[in-house]
């Protein structure tokens, strides 16, 4: 790993452009996040480079203390310069409602919750040798979640008293009355 750093010329170029927006008088909110990444090595030991694109969507509906959002990341491709090694990540998605009154809140959601199995591929080619290593299970990441909260206020109430700053200072800290 060593000889790699030493030996290779690195090159990451990132872009991303995002876009949000609020309608129906604010309460439902839409953002949408492109990336772009351009990534190349060199040296003497490992040349390789990879283009990527993918997206990251969510939408959020607020009514009255109800809200219900929902997002979605695209599949992509990484390249971890420090192993080097390219890998898959698959896509993820969720949504969640939730409800806000007083001090009492309460939340229910589901990730990935429609996915019955996790897969992910690593693959990296040195050049004397290469490995494609692929992983399955049963597991995706689902997770069903549901919490109540209830907030108590604690602590006494103090006055600030006067924070109005001094008009004259003779060094560069500020000083109140």
């Amino acid at each position: 790993l060593q000889l790699f750093r030493r030996l290779s010329k690195n090159l990451e170029e990132s872009h991303n452009t995002g876009f949000t927006d609020g309608l129906l008088s604010d309460r439902l909110r839409l953002r949408l996040t492109g990336y772009y990444d351009h990534i190349n090595t060199s040296g003497g030991i490992y040349h390789n480079s990879i283009d990527r694109l993918w997206f990251d969507a969510s939408a959020m509906w607020m009514m009255g203390d109800f809200m219900l959002s929902a997002s979605y990341t695209t599949p992509r491709r990484d390249f971890w310069i420090n192993g080097p090694y390219k890998e898959r990540k698959n896509n993820n998605y969720s949504i969640e409602l939730s409800w806000n009154h007083n001090q009492w809140s309460a939340s229910v959601g589901a990730l990935n919750f429609l996915k019955t199995k996790r897969s992910s591929r690593r693959f990296y080619d040195y050049g004397a040798y290469a490995v494609d290593m692929r992983n399955y299970s049963r597991a995706q990441g689902r997770n069903i979640f549901f919490t109540i909260t209830y907030t108590m206020s604690y602590g006494r109430k103090t006055d600030r008293g006067d924070t109005s700053i001094a008009p004259k200072t003779t060094d560069a800290i500020m000083r109140t009355f």
